[in-house]
């Protein structure tokens, strides 16, 4: 896998054109680290291998500031690198994956080539910074892109909850299931207001129906991560909970979804087994604004006395 490219595709599906200029700044260093790596080993210098590491220090300062500014809603401009980094951990608004990534290249490379002026780095030291700078920033881009996502979708919802809220009907009296399933159809109708999903990454999508089922105030919450009974860390797309009843969603594209069918179904029956949820929504967003959903169930188990069922929720055939 070429992570810079990987990097720069992602970069292009970051929906705010003025984060998006900035990440483009930030990976810009990547790119140059690169240069001074090959570089470094085509004229046997070992000095070249600390510029690597320094510029792998500003794309990851870089990356930084654009989350600081996007997940804090703050001006970066006025705050130190170091102060960012304490705010941003204080704060624990890294998802685990990203604070992981964070934290290795920020103890490994980071504070050594900062505090410590005498560092000479070598040419192993100098790829795994470059590996490392680029794998947080690959995982905190689909952050930024989640997270922008939710803001504007949450935006959209609070301008248009009375509307929403009447063609979603009644609501008293539905399981968690039969509430979600109505809403994901309502969903459907709103997503085409920013744009055609299927240009859309799933995390954009989850973050906009994160914010979707959030904003409607109907007693619905969300979560990304969770603990198995075994206190394993696991991250399902979206966990939904509404009083003492949860579920969980997995949002496929549709191309997805038919090449990893099995594979998808197997990974949602693995969710719900290890956090004791019983049951489960492979969501296929629609191709057209007009189209309306069909509720399939895929699979119905039982293990341990518990019945799990997984269902899926896609656009009816045109």
């Amino acid at each position: 896998m070429d992570l810079l490219q990987e990097i720069k595709e992602k970069t292009t599906s970051i929906p705010d054109p003025k984060v998006r200029t900035g990440v483009e700044a930030a990976v810009t260093h990547i790119a140059v680290a690169e240069r001074w790596f090959q570089r470094a080993r085509s004229e046997y210098s070992s000095e070249m291998f600390n510029d690597v590491i320094y510029r792998s220090n500003q794309a990851f300062e870089g990356m930084l500031k654009e989350a600081f500014s996007v997940l804090k809603k703050q001006d970066a401009s006025k705050k130190t690198p170091s102060e960012i980094e304490k705010s941003l951990k204080a704060d624990k608004i890294f998802t685990s994956r990203v604070l992981d990534r964070f934290e290795n290249y920020r103890t490994e490379w980071r504070n050594p080539s900062t505090h410590d002026h005498r560092l000479v780095f070598n040419e192993q030291e100098a790829l795994l910074a470059i590996i490392s700078v680029s794998a947080f920033a690959v995982i905190l881009i689909d952050q930024l892109i989640e997270s922008i996502g939710y803001d504007e979708e949450k935006l959209g919802v609070q301008a248009n909850k009375r509307e929403i809220l009447k063609r979603l009907g009644s609501v008293e009296d539905k399981t968690i299931f039969q509430l979600v399933a109505g809403l994901l159809e309502q969903f459907g109708l709103e997503l085409f207001k920013h744009g055609d999903p299927g240009e859309m990454k799933e995390v954009e999508i989850l973050g906009r129906l994160a914010a979707f089922l959030e904003t409607l105030d109907l007693g619905i919450s969300t979560s990304r991560e969770v603990k198995s009974d075994a206190q394993r860390r696991l991250a399902p797309d979206l966990i939904v909970t509404r009083d003492s009843e949860s579920l969980i969603i997995e949002v496929k594209k549709p191309q997805a979804y038919k090449q990893e069918y099995a594979a998808s179904l197997t990974q949602i029956q693995r969710y719900l087994e290890l956090t004791g949820i019983s049951e489960g929504i492979i969501y296929i967003p629609p191709s057209s604004s007009s189209q309306g959903i069909q509720i399939t169930q895929l699979s119905k188990q039982f293990n341990l006395g518990k019945e799990y069922s997984i269902y899926a929720i896609e656009p009816k055939a045109v």
